[in-house]
């Protein structure tokens, strides 16, 4: 069932990629995500209690995850980083989730694990030397903090063991909407924003829609379930196929071809998941690792 849910979570992640060019075809990249963090809070506030967690932690999960991930990562794009290419790099985020994990958790990776991951950074390598599109320095840094920033997130998610998944994500959603809506105003202007807002016609409200409740709600409150019960050596590498199945929502909606590069890539990544996975369970490890003091 694990596996079976973090495929489900990485397909709609993989799909939301298309779903966020269709809607910057009318909004500007910030006050998209303030329109997704404010439409993951409303109307699920009146309808999910706030989780049980120090307001310290809220907000620093607030931060990590919507500030830290997404606003470094559509700041990334802005600044010349394509964003198919931003997609594979901020799969980095597996890395410095296990890297954080074996350090702060002490949770231990067997060489097999290691062999996986291996192969799931060549697939991510393959597809970024194939991945046509600007790459500038500032863009590529700020995504890689993006991904630094997704693995934090992951971190205060563990520390969190008992906190509500879906009440995270709806009670932590104002901190970034509150933090972007301002730098929108200043960076984007109000003219544009009144634009966006008057041309916004089905489709793009369609994919605002998507990429705030299946991407965002459902999607990272499952992850964030699967973050407080396994290992994050287990459930970090799933991420790797986000790519996948983004190049095959590519390919479905904007006829983009798959060229055998790209399949080879694809092909990597799978095997490297595979071969993680049966490591796994060939390890046996508790599903409830202790997680030290010291992170209090």
């Amino acid at each position: 069932m694990r596996i079976v849910l973090g495929l489900l979570v990485t397909a709609v992640w993989g799909l939301s990629f298309s779903m966020i060019k269709i809607a910057q075809e009318t909004f500007d990249p910030l006050f998209l995500l303030v329109l997704r963090f404010v439409l993951c809070f409303l109307p699920a506030v009146f309808f999910v209690r706030r989780p049980q967690v120090p307001l310290r932690q809220l907000v620093a999960y607030g931060l990590a995850f919507g500030i830290g991930q997404f606003g470094l990562l559509f700041f990334g794009i802005k600044a010349g980083l394509s964003p198919g290419l931003a997609s594979v790099v901020l799969q980095l985020q597996v890395f410095f989730t296990i890297a954080f994990s074996a350090l702060l958790l002490k949770e231990r990776m067997t060489r097999g694990q290691i062999a996986g991951i291996v192969l799931g950074f060549a697939g991510v390598s393959v597809i970024g030397g194939i991945t046509k599109g600007s790459v500038t320095i500032v863009g590529l840094a700020l995504v890689v903090c993006a991904a630094m920033s997704w693995g934090a997130a992951n971190l205060i998610v563990k520390k969190m063991a008992h906190a509500d998944p879906l009440g995270l994500i709806v009670w932590s959603s104002p901190i970034p909407a509150a933090i972007l809506l301002p730098c929108s105003l200043a960076i984007e202007g109000y003219a544009s924003i009144e634009s966006s807002v008057r041309s916004m016609d089905w489709t793009s409200f369609g994919a605002l829609l998507f990429i705030a409740y299946p991407t965002t709600v459902i999607g990272y409150s499952v992850w964030n379930a699967l973050l407080q019960r396994y290992e994050a050596a287990r459930v970090a590498p799933l991420t790797l196929l986000v790519p996948v199945f983004g190049l095959a929502s590519s390919m479905l909606i904007f006829d983009e071809r798959i060229t055998l590069p790209k399949a080879v890539a694809c092909g990597l990544l799978v095997l490297g998941l595979c071969v993680n996975q049966v490591s796994v369970h060939r390890r046996q490890v508790p599903s409830a690792p202790h997680i030290k003091e010291t992170l209090s």
